[in-house]
């Protein structure tokens, strides 16, 4: 009986450890908070309207797996996708659905974001300053907006792909326009409805838990 008491004391100090270790990761990971947006969600650029109505890409590339190794699993993918009922059922603007990304204050516009928690996201703004900007959770989430939005995407890219290479002769032509049409109704499409809320994280108050020395 006292082995078994022992036994059951260290595997209770060893989870009191453990969950007092969490809320000091959780604590240090609200102190980073810069604030909460949006992001145009299905490549690894957002997207911004310009003053004549141009829907363009936008901000920095999107680095995708430099923090969070764990590898996107397309059976995951799948699963997610039906489970919301083919995408009808995101909640992109939940707090706990949200994904995080770190970023260095220079990157983005930090006064024009939302105050964390609140029910504001508005769409991130850059400053145009070079420095860190990347997905720190979410991987899954990205591949079910595609999956979602993949009738839509496809029209832009093939549409992006016609206009791209058409030469001087051929930037008039019937098809041509048809395309520059496509593009800019599915780049409205998707700037308007492939969103999804972020929080963004200070890399520079992260550094000690993404750089740990050893």
């Amino acid at each position: 009986m006292d082995e078994e008491r022992t036994i059951l004391m260290e595997l209770y100090e060893d989870l009191e450890a453990e969950q007092t270790k969490h809320q000091q990761l959780k604590a240090d990971l609200d102190k980073a908070i810069i604030g909460q947006g949006s992001v145009v969600f299905w490549c690894n650029r957002t997207m911004k309207k310009q003053d004549d109505g141009q829907i363009i890409l936008d901000g920095p590339e999107l680095e995708m797996y430099s923090i969070n190794l764990r590898p996107t699993l397309e059976s995951t993918v799948k699963k997610f996708y039906r489970e919301t009922d083919e995408g009808k059922r995101l909640e992109p603007y939940v707090q706990k659905h949200l994904v995080g990304i770190i970023t260095t204050r220079e990157v983005i516009e930090t006064t024009k974001l939302g105050r964390y928690g609140s029910s504001t996201f508005p769409l991130v703004e850059f400053t145009g300053e070079p420095g860190r900007y990347a997905l720190g959770n979410g991987h899954h989430r990205h591949q079910v907006m595609r999956m979602v939005y993949k009738g839509m995407i496809e029209s832009y890219e093939r549409a992006l792909k016609t206009v791209s290479q058409s030469g001087t002769k051929a930037a008039n032509s019937e098809k041509v326009q048809e395309a520059r049409d496509t593009l800019a109704q599915s780049a409205l499409y998707l700037y308007n409805h492939a969103r999804w809320g972020v929080v963004f994280y200070d890399e520079g108050m992260l550094s000690v838990l993404l750089y740990p020395s050893f």
